[in-house]
């Protein structure tokens, strides 16, 4: 009775420690946030980011949007995808441009997204770059 008591205990600690592991996630931050001002024509965003507790590929998506006034008609203006894949950093660029001949008006902004390996859904924003002519 002793042995059997034993055993069970024993695979208990073994379930238990064994669900234990760490999962994935995904350490993203502003490497290079927009900056705005008069008559730009291009605005550059980058996010810097690895993986922490495991090697579980994390997809994410870096947005950028645009609206003519705050909280107005807010459109998105272009957006890239990339897989991080190791536990170095690595680089998401998104750069927009104005239409040749043209320069940005408004308020731009990015937003990255991802979601990690234990399905928490994340999201960061850049700060908003105004841009005038």
């Amino acid at each position: 009775m002793k042995k059997l008591c034993f055993f069970v205990v024993l695979i208990c600690l073994l379930i238990l420690t064994c669900g234990d592991e760490e999962q994935t996630r995904l350490n993203v931050v502003f490497g290079q946030e927009p900056e705005g001002g008069r008559d730009v024509t291009e605005l550059i965003c980058i996010v810097v980011g690895r993986l922490e507790g495991g090697t579980t590929p994390i997809q994410a998506k870096l947005e950028g949007w645009w609206a003519e006034s705050i909280g107005q008609n807010e459109l998105m203006y272009g957006s890239d995808t990339w897989t991080f894949r190791t536990q170095n950093f690595e680089e998401l660029p998104l750069i927009l441009q104005a239409p040749q001949g043209y320069v940005f008006v408004g308020y731009f902004w990015f937003i990255c997204s991802w979601t990690d390996e234990n399905g928490t859904y994340n999201e960061i924003f850049s700060d908003t770059a105004h841009c005038y002519h």
